[in-house]
C-alpha cells in the first residue's frame, strides 16, 4: 500500500513538474521570439531559421532516440543489474557518438554544398550564414551525444531536474536577448555563438548531474549502504567468471565489506558449476550455497556438484526455498541426501522451513550434514 501511494505521489509530482516546464518554456519562447525577430530583423531571422533549422529538426530525432534509449535503461534498472545498466549506457553512448560523427560528415559535405549552392542567401550575409551553420552543427552533435544522459534521467524519473534545467535554459535565453540588444557586433553571428554557448552549458550541467547522481550505483554504493546499517558482510549470487570475480572481491575489500557467502544456481552445465567453485575458492570459503534447477539432466547436476565438491574441498549447501520449491519438501530432501555424499548438505533457512511445515530443530537432527 505504501509503495502504491509513493508511486502515485511520484507520478503526480513528475506530471506537475513537466507541466511547469512546458508553461515556462512557452511563455518565455513567445516573448524571446518577438524580441529576437525585432533585433535581428526579418532577413537575418530568416537566415537563422533556415540555416540553423537543423537543430530544431534534430530535436524530433533526439526525442525518439531518447525514448528508445530510456526503454533499455529502464529495463536494466528494473532488473537491478547495475553492471548491465552501465554496459547498456556505454553502448548507447557509443552508438550516439557514432551517429554524431556521421551527421558531422554529412553536414560538412552534402550540407555545406547545399548551403553554398542551393540556398538563396542575401548578398553579403553568406559569411554570417556559415557562422550559423557551423555552430548549429556543433549544437546538433552535442544534442545527439546528450541523448543517453537525458534517457538516464528519464529512466530514473527525475522530471524535476528537467523542470529546473528548463528554467535555467529560458533564463539564459532571456540573457541572450539582453546581450543582443546591447551587443556591438554582428547580431546574427552573436546570436549563433550565444545559442551554442547555452546548449553547451545545459549539456555540461546535465552530464555533471548524471555523473554525480547515477554513476555511483555499483559496488561502492552497495558498500556504503551496508556500512551505514552496520552490516559489513554480503553474499553474492551467481558469481561471474573467476577473473572478473577477483575484481569484485577487491572492490568490496577496498570498501571494507567482506563477502561471506556465494550463491549459485546449478544445472547440468559442468563449466558453470566449476566456475562457482573457483569463485568460492578465491574467497577461501569451505562451502557455497546452491539451488538446483529442476530440468532434464538434474541428476548430472548433482553428480557434477558432488564430484567438484570433493575436488575443491568445498561443500555444497542446498538452500531450501519453501513449500512451492521442488526441494522444499522433506520427502525430496530425504531423496537427495540419500543419493549424494556428505559433500552436499542443507543450508537451513528457518523462514522457508516453517513455510514448508518443517521444524528447523528437527531438520538439523534429521539432516546433520
Amino acid at each position: 500500500m505504501q509503495d502504491t501511494t509513493s508511486n502515485n505521489k511520484r507520478i503526480a509530482k513528475n506530471t506537475i513538474m513537466l507541466y511547469i516546464r512546458m508553461f515556462i518554456s512557452m511563455v518565455v519562447g513567445l516573448y524571446t521570439s518577438r524580441v529576437v525577430l525585432a533585433t535581428l530583423g526579418v532577413e537575418d531571422y530568416g537566415i537563422y531559421g533556415v540555416v540553423g533549422g537543423v537543430v530544431a529538426m534534430m530535436g524530433f530525432l533526439n526525442a525518439s532516440m531518447s525514448g528508445a534509449t530510456s526503454r533499455f535503461l529502464t529495463f536494466e534498472l528494473g532488473r537491478g543489474d547495475k553492471d548491465r545498466l552501465a554496459k547498456t549506457f556505454s553502448s548507447a553512448l557509443i552508438v550516439h557518438i557514432a551517429i554524431a560523427i556521421i551527421v558531422f560528415i554529412l553536414a560538412e559535405t552534402v550540407g555545406l554544398w547545399f548551403l553554398c549552392n542551393k540556398l538563396n542567401i542575401p548578398e553579403g550575409r553568406m559569411e554570417a550564414a556559415h557562422w550559423v551553420y557551423q555552430f548549429s552543427i556543433l549544437a546538433t552533435m552535442l544534442s545527439i551525444t546528450q541523448v543517453p544522459y537525458n534517457a538516464t534521467i528519464i529512466a530514473h524519473e527525475k522530471m524535476d531536474v528537467y523542470a529546473y534545467m528548463e528554467i535555467l535554459n529560458v533564463s539564459l535565453k532571456l540573457l541572450i536577448v539582453y546581450l543582443l540588444t546591447i551587443g556591438d557586433f554582428d547580431k546574427l553571428k552573436l546570436y549563433a555563438v550565444l545559442t551554442f554557448a547555452v546548449s553547451l552549458i545545459i549539456m555540461m550541467i546535465y552530464r555533471i548531474y548524471c555523473l554525480r547522481h547515477f554513476k555511483d550505483q555499483g559496488i561502492p554504493a552497495v558498500c556504503r549502504k551496508l556500512l551505514e546499517t552496520g552490516l559489513p558482510r554480503i553474499g553474492i549470487g551467481n558469481p561471474a567468471a573467476p577473473t572478473a570475480f577477483a575484481d569484485i572481491i577487491r572492490q568490496y575489500h577496498d570498501c571494507g565489506v567482506t563477502i561471506n557467502d556465494t550463491f549459485a544456481s546449478f544445472s547440468a552445465d559442468l563449466d558453470a558449476i566449476r566456475r562457482a567453485f573457483e569463485c568460492a575458492q578465491l574467497l577461501g570459503h569451505t562451502s557455497l550455497t546452491a539451488d538446483f534447477r529442476l530440468m532434464n539432466g538434474i541428476d548430472k547436476a548433482f553428480r557434477h556438484a558432488d564430484a567438484l565438491a570433493a575436488e575443491f574441498g568445498i561443500r555444497v549447501a542446498i538452500h531450501n526455498h519453501g513449500a512451492t520449491h521442488w526441494l522444499g519438501s522433506q520427502t525430496m530432501l530425504d531423496f537427495v541426501f540419500a543419493n549424494t555424499s556428505e559433500n552436499i548438505g542443507l543450508c537451513l533457512d528457518t523462514a522457508w522451513a516453517y513455510d514448508s511445515h518443517i521444524n528447523p530443530v528437527q531438520a538439523c537432527q534429521r539432516w546433520p550434514k
